[in-house]
């Protein structure tokens, strides 16, 4: 095994021990790491109490282990973690008191185990049970110090000479400094990963609220100027008297105000959908042509609305895997934008063509094209509304939609304009 494998291997191993954040709290993650070191801290603290002499403590070591790894198993695998740790906080004061008369009393190491034990215990348990903890801590250091300064006898001196004792307390500062290392590194890196997510959320915060302003420009200036033409065509249509050709003009020109409005608000609905509950995407495998044949009769009305020749090449047996009514929002945007900025008498054409396992769908133009600043904001809201050849509104919502759906299917949208030249539009989609 290579040696970046086996890190990757013993990293999986570690976070599948501690626990996955899907599954855990920080505290609860935080918990189960302080438990495996507590675990490995008294196996190393074992053959040290017992090349001492200090049999009581190697027992009590034994049996700490046993437990600890009792209540370890019981949070991460039973995922009673609230009980874990209230059996833990007992069982180690318990222990660690009975050691305290065991080991040397107040000039042995128990108190500054009890000290980083209570530190522990303040990360890992719930905020409203910190200061029962800390005064249960307190009160019994107090008291067997009491005990210990009153009745000395009832501790045992088990430090033969100077030497047993200097090995016994810098061999338990040690592992006391480790786990306040890993404490504090913990909260600290909690720290920074809270602020991390709390910057992410401000920005998409922002985002959103740019969003949300474009959203209400759509609704104030470019539904209103549509539906008021709409309006002003119905009042003609009902109080004037009006001869036959001029009121073809009239339908025709009311026909386009409301295609061009009922667009719009085709968009603005399925983007509020969006904000608001989230995406749902069906895939399935579907026949490219057959599912675009309504879209494309439609399109065709619009086109012949305004001379412009639509051209269709696809194959009858392409077939894609895609959501079959986002497909159909795509294309349809896409070319209803190409008829858009096509003047009277142009060209639209939609092609269709496989390669690499992959369907790639052109839609060309040969329309006004884009500036380089116009093509940098494409697939944003920031791009500024704009109206088509023949005073078409429009607001670039469709086109973020299209993005939006189209990555969300595992495909690529991307484009080519030439300003006073046209546009070409790619939708490579997978197939079967």
């Amino acid at each position: 095994m290579k040696p970046d494998d086996l890190i990757h291997y013993l990293k999986e191993k570690w976070y599948w021990l501690r626990g996955y954040d899907s599954e855990f709290t920080m505290e609860n993650q935080m918990y189960h790491t302080f438990s495996i070191i507590v675990i490995f801290a008294l196996l190393i603290m074992l053959p040290t109490n017992l090349l001492l002499d200090l049999y009581i403590s190697a027992a009590l070591c034994i049996i700490t282990i046993i437990l600890q790894f009792s209540v370890f198993y019981l949070s991460r695998f039973k995922k009673k973690t609230d009980l874990a740790i209230v059996l833990s906080g007992n069982l180690s004061n318990l222990f660690l008191w009975i050691n305290y008369f065991y080991n040397s009393g107040i000039i042995g190491p128990t108190l500054i185990i009890s000290s980083v034990t209570l530190f522990i215990l303040l990360i890992v348990v719930k905020r409203e049970k910190m200061f029962l903890w800390f005064t249960i801590n307190l009160f019994s250091a107090t008291l067997i110090a009491l005990v210990e300064f009153n009745y000395p006898n009832l501790i045992t001196e088990y430090y033969h000479d100077r030497s047993y004792h200097f090995v016994d307390v810098m061999s338990s500062y040690a592992i006391c400094v480790i786990m306040l290392f890993i404490g504090v590194t913990y909260i600290r890196n909690s720290y920074q990963k809270e602020k991390n997510s709390a910057s992410e959320r401000a920005l998409t915060l922002e985002k959103l609220n740019a969003e949300k302003d474009k959203l209400f420009s759509i609704i104030s200036h470019d539904l209103k100027i549509p539906l008021s033409s709409i309006q002003q065509y119905l009042d003609l249509l009902s109080h004037m008297e009006i001869d036959c050709k001029d009121r073809k003009w009239i339908e025709a020109n009311l026909l386009k105000a409301t295609t061009n409005t009922q667009e719009l608000l085709t968009n603005l609905l399925q983007w509020s959908k969006n904000q608001l509950d989230g995406t749902d995407i069906h895939l399935s495998l579907i026949n490219l042509k057959t599912n675009l044949k309504k879209a494309l009769d439609v399109i065709q009305i619009v086109a012949q609305t305004k001379d412009i020749k639509l051209n269709i090449s696809i194959a009858d047996d392409i077939v894609v895997f895609a959501d079959p009514d986002m497909l159909q929002l795509i294309i349809r945007n896409l070319l209803h934008n190409a008829i858009k900025f096509t003047p009277k008498g142009g060209i639209v054409d939609i092609l269709a063509s496989t390669f690499d396992n992959k369907c790639i769908i052109k839609i060309i133009d040969n329309g006004v094209g884009m500036n380089k600043t116009a093509q940098e904001k494409v697939f944003s809201l920031k791009i500024k509304s704009t109206y088509g050849t023949d005073s078409e509104n429009g607001t670039g919502l469709g086109l973020v939609l299209c993005k939006e759906y189209t990555e969300l299917q595992g495909g690529k949208i991307w484009f080519s304009s030439e300003e006073n030249v046209g546009s070409v539009f790619y939708l490579s989609l997978p197939m079967a």
